[in-house]
């Protein structure tokens, strides 16, 4: 269940100059801001084997500033309802610990509704190989590997008295929590620090601390998101012809599908992915680069509100063709393969069902926008781009190629003519 969630979750990159919501922070024993040479938290690429991206967030904590710890916070979680979240997870990586604690969660809660800090709840790794009753264990922490925590699932402990539970001498689920406390809600503290934070795992003023953290996934019923940790938003490498595309989304949700692999959400920065990936667009909208000639020279348009795959052969003027997903089309439209034979053989009832007009239901739709050699493909005819606006609509009654700006060269499969199409104008290539 959890790595079907995660497969779907749209992926939000943090790193140096895209922080969004999410602050590092470093303090030392006495609660003022301690330099970095001594430690801190910053991004990096690696370790190998992360969740998520190439890169995590670095936690690193010196003996001298141990008790203060260092970690992430974000902003963005105030005002989430304990009882609202269904996905809370996050992976570790330690290369050392004098102790054996791990990056742990650290959640600030408002019980009573009046915004303000009431009792803080903690997740620790090393709490969950040994939990309260009614938690399933998970592993025992362990140096040097990539970890996965379901903080959602796991054993948490308080710091005051909430809901009348002993502080920190008992480990609680977050719905034993929220039975407690039901009204309990994420909250920024008063100096607008984060009500999450990330925090490094030793707060003994002896303690030394070096380990990675990455993949923060979160759902309180709107979706889950990951939060993959990155030094850097690293473009994608460039597309190679008649082999590999780079998929870039422009707005809204954008799921992906590589062969043999479940669906996913786009990258923020982008992809370099193999032709013959399921793009779906239907709720965004798809920048797609390709490389016009052998030598990479780049092409690239824009699609939206509908699904299709990309393929392009290999060719001094290759064109990179853009086909519609229809796979409902039978479902929807029926089929007509027997009925056309009977027909041949001279029955005039279907002769006569063949002359009616056919449904123009739409089964599905694309739009385009750009130019460079791209060519839109449906069932009854393919669609060549000049530069241009245009939409390709599979209906029951056949393939619509519609204008809006530009100039569109329609090719009908079924006899080979080729139409030229206009701003402000259409054409079927009926089925």
């Amino acid at each position: 269940m959890l790595a079907a969630t995660e497969a779907h979750a749209a992926v939000t990159v943090v790193g140096p100059s895209s922080l969004g919501t999410w602050q590092p922070f470093f303090v030392d024993s006495t609660v003022t801001q301690a330099h970095s040479a001594i430690g801190g938290t910053t991004f990096v690429a690696g370790p190998a084997g992360q969740p998520s991206g190439t890169g995590s967030a670095h936690l690193v904590t010196s003996p001298e500033h141990g008790a203060g710890g260092t970690g992430l916070r974000s902003t963005g979680f105030a005002g989430t309802p304990l009882s609202a979240i269904t996905t809370l997870t996050y992976a570790t990586h330690v290369a050392q610990t004098t102790s054996a604690r791990f990056p742990y969660l650290r959640l600030t809660l408002d019980l009573d509704g009046d915004g303000r800090r009431d009792d803080e709840i903690f997740f620790e790794p090393a709490d969950q190989a040994m939990p309260a009753l009614g938690v399933v264990p998970q592993a025992a922490p362990q140096v040097s590997t990539w970890q996965t925590w379901n903080a959602r699932a796991g054993a948490w402990r308080s710091h005051g008295r909430l809901a009348g539970f002993p502080p920190r001498e008992r480990m609680f689920t977050l719905d034993a929590i929220v039975a407690g406390a039901p009204a309990a809600r994420i909250v920024n503290a008063s100096d607008g620090t984060g009500g999450m934070r990330i925090v490094s795992g030793d707060v003994a003023s002896d303690a030394s601390f070096d380990g990675n953290v990455d993949a923060l996934t979160f759902d309180a019923g709107s979706g889950a998101t990951t939060y993959d940790f990155e030094p850097e938003a690293v473009a994608p490498p460039p597309p190679v012809q008649g082999r590999s595309a780079v998929i870039t989304p422009v707005s809204g949700t954008v799921t992906v599908t590589l062969p043999g692999q479940p669906a996913r959400d786009l990258r923020d920065v982008g992809e370099n992915l193999p032709l013959g990936t399921v793009i779906d667009a239907t709720r965004g909208k798809v920048a797609i680069t390709t490389a016009a000639n052998p030598g990479g020279t780049p092409q690239t348009a824009v699609f939206y509100d509908g699904a299709f795959t990309v393929f392009q052969r290999v060719g001094p003027r290759a064109i990179t063709d853009i086909n519609l997903r229809s796979l409902r089309f039978r479902a929807l439209c029926g089929s007509t393969t027997r009925a056309v034979t009977r027909a041949a053989m001279g029955s005039p009832i279907l002769r006569a069902a063949r002359r009616r007009p056919r449904s123009r239901k739409v089964v599905a739709s694309l739009w385009g926008d750009g130019k460079g050699r791209f060519r839109t493909k449906g069932r009854n005819s393919a669609a060549t781009v000049r530069g241009t606006r245009w939409l390709t609509q599979e209906r029951c009654d056949g393939t619509l190629t519609r204008v809006a700006h530009g100039v569109v060269s329609v090719k009908v499969k079924r006899t080979g003519k080729v139409v030229t199409v206009t701003g402000g104008h259409s054409y079927l290539a009926r089925r």
